[in-house]
């Protein structure tokens, strides 16, 4: 048995595992290896505790939301609006269809005989006709100081695309466009303006492919009613 003199004991050194001596000087080491002990126990609890509470958080968020970790919500279904045609005419093998949309622009298209669709002017369709000389289309806009319109002739070769080709520009924007017989005139309004609180229409025709004054016309349409301040 080893003897221990009055201040020192004899303990074994973690690392090397030999015996080693300390007395009264060595307790400061002591309470440091000690106090450093302690500091990492209480660092794994808090690593430990934190742990915990993001398991808790996402297990709260899951039930709050109604979903489930494996399968998430499925996406809402988006409607599509359906456009309806203001003009239509079967031509070339398919169908031309032609919106008026006033300030946002309007368009007219071509579906061919398998469906597909085609852009063919991004204008106001006010109408489509056919007489001996072709196929034509009148576009124009009137809102606020814009006042204008056209005349296209629509051709196509083959299976090719629809081409627009423009006949002349109207002194106004075009409306009431009318075929009273198949193969006949076409006779149109062409807006002028104001006056004394009155819209005013000039009529035209268009025979053949020339455009020109017209007598047999229709009536203006009657505005809507503005009933925004009733």
């Amino acid at each position: 048995m080893r003897r221990m003199s009055a201040r020192g004991r004899i303990y074994r050194n973690a690392s090397s595992g030999l015996p080693r001596r300390y007395g009264q000087g060595d307790a400061s080491f002591v309470a440091t290896e000690f106090f450093a002990l302690g500091i990492g126990v209480i660092t794994d609890l808090r690593r430990l505790m934190f742990k915990h509470s993001l398991a808790l958080l996402l297990a709260a968020s899951i039930l709050v939301c109604g979903c489930s970790a494996e399968q998430s919500a499925p996406a809402p279904e988006r409607r599509h609006r359906a456009v309806v045609a203001d003009h239509t005419l079967e031509a070339f093998g398919g169908r031309l269809s032609g919106t008026n949309a006033g300030e946002w622009i309007g368009k007219l298209v071509f579906q061919d005989a398998d469906g597909d669709l085609e852009t063919v002017l991004n204008e106001n369709v006010h109408g489509i006709v056919e007489n001996p000389e072709g196929v034509f289309v009148f576009t124009g806009l009137a809102h606020l100081s814009a006042n204008e319109g056209y005349v296209y002739r629509l051709a196509r070769t083959g299976d090719g695309p629809v081409a627009a080709i423009r006949l002349g520009r109207l002194p106004g924007a075009p409306s009431r466009v009318r075929q009273a017989q198949r193969g006949g005139a076409i006779s149109f309004l062409v807006y002028s303006g104001y006056r004394n609180d009155r819209q005013l229409f000039e009529c035209y025709q268009l025979a053949g492919s020339i455009v020109s004054r017209g007598h047999d016309c229709l009536p203006p349409k009657r505005p809507a009613p503005d009933n925004s301040f009733q």
